[in-house]
C-alpha cells in the first residue's frame, strides 16, 4: 500500500519531483514509466542483493500498486462510463 508515514513521504517526494512533474505535464509515455519502474527495481535489487525473497517483494509491491490504481481510479472510471453509456448486461 502506498500509505506510508508523512515524514517518509516528505523525504522521498523531493527526490522524485522532476519525474512527477514530467508525468503530470504529459511528457512521459507508458514506455517511459516502464523504464522508470524497471530502473527503480533494478536499483532495489543491487541494494538488497539477488534473492527470491527480494524479487518476490518487488513483484508483490508492483502487483499491489497495480491493484490499488485499478481499485481507486480505473474501477471508478468504468462505473462512470457504465452509467453514461449503459451497462454491458
Amino acid at each position: 500500500m502506498p500509505y506510508i508515514l508523512q515524514a517518509k513521504r516528505d523525504n522521498i517526494d523531493p527526490k522524485i519531483e522532476e519525474a512527477l512533474n514530467m508525468a503530470a505535464d504529459g511528457k512521459l509515455a507508458a514506455g517511459d514509466i516502464n523504464y522508470i519502474f524497471t530502473r527503480f527495481m533494478l536499483a532495489y535489487m543491487i541494494g538488497r542483493g539477488k534473492s527470491y525473497q527480494n524479487m518476490n517483494d518487488l513483484v508483490g509491491a508492483i502487483e499491489a500498486c497495480k491493484l490499488e490504481f485499478y481499485r481507486r481510479y480505473v474501477a471508478n472510471y468504468e462505473q462512470m462510463k457504465a452509467g453514461m453509456n449503459g451497462d454491458v448486461y
